[in-house]
C-alpha cells in the first residue's frame, strides 16, 4: 500500500517522510530540500533556484521570502506573514 499526502498517523500529523510535500515551492533531493520559485509568465515564467536547506521548513521560509519579493501581497505563502 502506498502512502498518500493526506494520510495521517494516529496523532493526526503528516508522516515525517511526507512533511515536505505540504509546502509550496519545496522539492526534495536526497536528504536536502530545495526552494524553487517560478516567475510570472509576464516576466518570462522561468524557475529560479532560491537555495538548498537541511529542513523543509527552512526551504519553505526561503520560498516565502522570495515569493513576497516577486509577487508582493498576491504571493501564495506557506506561513503567516507575521512569521516570515
Amino acid at each position: 500500500m502506498t502512502t498518500t499526502l493526506k494520510e495521517e498517523d494516529s496523532a493526526g500529523k503528516l508522516k515525517k517522510e511526507e512533511e515536505w510535500m505540504k509546502y509550496v515551492g519545496v522539492k526534495k533531493s536526497g536528504s536536502m530540500f530545495m526552494a524553487i520559485i517560478r516567475y510570472p509568465k509576464s516576466l518570462g515564467g522561468h524557475r529560479v533556484w532560491v537555495g538548498t536547506y537541511n529542513s523543509p521548513k527552512l526551504a519553505a521560509l526561503a520560498y516565502d521570502q522570495a515569493a513576497l519579493q516577486i509577487y508582493g501581497n498576491q504571493a501564495v505563502l506557506n506561513f503567516p506573514l507575521s512569521s516570515i
